[in-house]
């Protein structure tokens, strides 16, 4: 049996991910180690053939503590890569962002985009992929570098998530407007955590896919004035949305959509759950709390 070791398996995907992953028969174990330490990572790497890393610090913490965040996401996923091989693991799949392109000059973007982050989070994940693509290419260490667009969806646990969406949707269950806070043209890209889940199950097996990056996103940009519209429309509830005064700008949206043609081609992948759909899950999930 393949045995699976999952970094950052108490987050958001890792959760999702973990019993995505036994379902396929996999056997699944989570590193209990701080990737920051080469010994601990080295020690958890033992009797491991697959290692699926998404331990990382989240972008809004990377612009308060920029050298956690490089200790973590850059070294820390230096660390996982070296200690995988040392350790002969078969595949490394490795979850990087979209936010690594920066402000896009056309859509959707593909994989071939120039790389301009933006944040300390986007730099030091861009750091991980630039590792995993010398890993595989000098010491023959396969690695497939998946681009994440915006993951969005129930948790695991069913805690409550501090996502746009979800602020929408609770603002309206409530009667009242959801607040967009930037531009209202400003689109992004949602794709469902079981689709991202899916992605990451089939980049596993695919030898084609070593030494790649691939976009994962659903393909459709979505702003965030279409998103609370479309909130409002599931729920019924007569209410419009309100525009906060900050958002006010000159400056064009931020518009970002996934070119997912080599998702297509490399995993045999599609995204399989609609916005509208994932919408819903969040729209019963609020409406009806009793039943969490």
């Amino acid at each position: 049996m393949t045995t699976v070791l999952i970094t950052g398996a108490d987050g958001y995907i890792g959760r999702h991910l973990a019993p995505v992953l036994a379902a396929r028969g996999l056997r699944v174990c989570s590193i209990r180690a701080d990737v920051r330490r080469a010994s601990e990572v080295r020690a958890a790497m033992e009797g491991i053939d697959v290692v699926v890393h998404l331990a990382c610090l989240p972008v809004n913490r990377s612009f308060e503590f920029p050298d956690e965040d490089f200790e973590v996401n850059a070294l820390g996923t230096f660390n996982v890569l070296d200690a995988a091989r040392r350790a002969g693991v078969k595949k490394v799949v490795y979850t990087s962002t979209c936010e690594v392109y920066g402000p896009p000059d056309a859509q959707p973007v593909d994989e071939t985009h120039p790389v301009r982050p933006a944040s300390p989070y986007a730099a030091s994940k861009h750091s991980g992929e630039l590792s995993c693509l010398i890993m595989c290419r000098v010491f023959g260490l396969p690695t497939t570098i998946l681009r994440l667009f915006n993951v969005y969806g129930l948790s695991a646990g069913l805690e409550e998530r501090p996502t746009v969406e979800a602020a929408f949707m609770k603002n309206v269950l409530q009667g009242r407007a959801p607040v967009i806070k930037s531009h209202p043209g400003t689109a992004r890209d949602f794709v469902h955590v079981r689709d991202v889940c899916r992605a990451i199950a089939l980049a596993i097996d695919a030898e084609a896919a070593s030494g790649e990056i691939i976009n994962i996103g659903a393909g459709v940009a979505t702003s965030l004035q279409d998103l609370a519209d479309l909130v409002i429309r599931l729920t019924g509830v007569a209410v419009k949305p309100q525009i906060a005064p900050a958002a006010s700008s000159s400056d064009p949206p931020l518009v970002c959509q996934a070119d997912i043609r080599k998702a297509a081609r490399l995993l045999g992948w599609h995204p399989e759950v609609t916005l509208s759909e994932g919408l819903e899950e969040i729209h019963r999930f609020y409406r009806d709390p009793g039943k969490r």
